[in-house]
């Protein structure tokens, strides 16, 4: 994919990919790993001019390359709740279309995040959309759209359940009529999360724009949000002590095409013990986050501002930010739009 063809999909759907400035493979942060919960992860970011899959290890604070193949771009990656397995997807190029674009030889790969194989599942050929979605820690749902080549007017859907080892478990296809049917509703965040033990439940009131937090223990109710942004993942670190949201603005992340910054997004950290916010970040970029154990993994910024932040959530500091050469995100190289895509 050549830099033209990356900066002329910046505006097309919702999730983003793009650049980060030159860094080294090595940074200062040092940490023991079974106090994270996680001895590694893995992200996306450019070889060369190709969108692939780095490494990151949390003993040694250091990152390499993972998974390149040239001429596949890796459009998204998508880890399960336990970190055990994750799917990604790659890509020859994308086309802008109308309604939707055109990407070429889409493939789906699965990840094994124990023994860090990787084995290649399944060709779809040319799509015009791919929603996905963890179901839960054993079933990936993934959502293919692409318009009719002999009628305009028509969606042709597919549906399609995996499990964690790859194997097909669901198949169904559906078409509808736009002009009769309207385009197919995208798949919606559940409108309510609780913690892992049941004590807290988050609600969340997009007509507000804010979340509603409700102890069951002592029940005491909050509620806080940020400015004109809708909430899109909201998550509680494995031992309970935070709450971790972040939001953006519909209308604004179509602005991702402009050639400076816009904040369109926010990450907050609420500490449940304490009831009140802890830190937040404003700015440009999705803000995709994951938990890990006292630390909280997320990507910021956009284009060659883009990096992914560790902070540790108790000392209420960042301990370190990785940068990649030319770009790098959790789920996609923040700054240029691919495709919808729910958590």
């Amino acid at each position: 994919m050549t830099s033209k063809l990356i900066n002329s999909l910046a505006f097309l759907f919702l999730i983003i990919f793009s650049s980060c400035e030159k860094s080294p493979d090595t940074n200062e942060f040092v940490n023991d790993p079974d106090s994270i919960g996680l001895s590694s992860f893995l992200f996306v970011g450019i070889i060369g001019e190709t969108p692939s899959l780095y490494k990151y290890d949390f003993e040694t604070g250091k990152y390499k390359k993972f998974w390149y193949k040239p001429r596949e771009n890796v459009i998204e990656y998508s880890v399960s709740p336990d970190f055990k397995k994750a799917f990604f997807f790659s890509a020859l190029s994308i086309e802008e279309g109308g309604s939707l674009p055109l990407i070429r030889k889409v493939k789906l790969y699965l990840a094994d995040l124990t023994t860090f194989e990787v084995k290649h599942i399944k060709n779809y050929g040319n799509v015009g959309q791919v929603i996905t979605s963890w179901e839960d820690e054993n079933t990936f749902k993934v959502i293919l759209n692409s318009f009719d080549i002999i009628v305009a007017t028509e969606l042709n859907q597919t549906t399609q359940l995996y499990n964690s080892f790859g194997k097909l478990l669901i198949d169904e296809s559906k078409t509808f009529d736009i002009i009769k049917d309207g385009f197919p509703s995208p798949l919606k965040n559940k409108k309510y999360f609780e913690s892992p033990s049941g004590r807290f439940k988050v609600t969340p009131d997009d007509n507000k724009m804010t979340l509603v937090l409700n102890d069951l223990k002592t029940n005491q109710v909050d509620e806080f949000g940020s400015d004109s942004l809708f909430n899109h993942q909201v998550s509680f670190n494995p031992n309970e002590k935070f709450l971790i949201a972040n939001f953006f603005s519909e209308s604004d992340l179509m602005l991702s095409r402009s050639p400076e910054p816009v904040d369109t997004s926010s990450i907050i950290v609420y500490s449940l013990s304490n009831k009140k916010l802890q830190r937040e970040w404003k700015g440009s970029g999705p803000k995709n986050f994951f938990a890990a154990g006292d630390y909280l993994v997320f990507d910021d910024g956009i284009k060659n501002t883009s990096s992914i932040i560790i902070y540790n959530l108790g000392e209420d500091k960042i301990v370190t930010t990785i940068k990649v050469n030319s770009g790098c995100g959790i789920k996609n190289i923040p700054g240029v739009t691919i495709y919808d895509v729910v958590d």
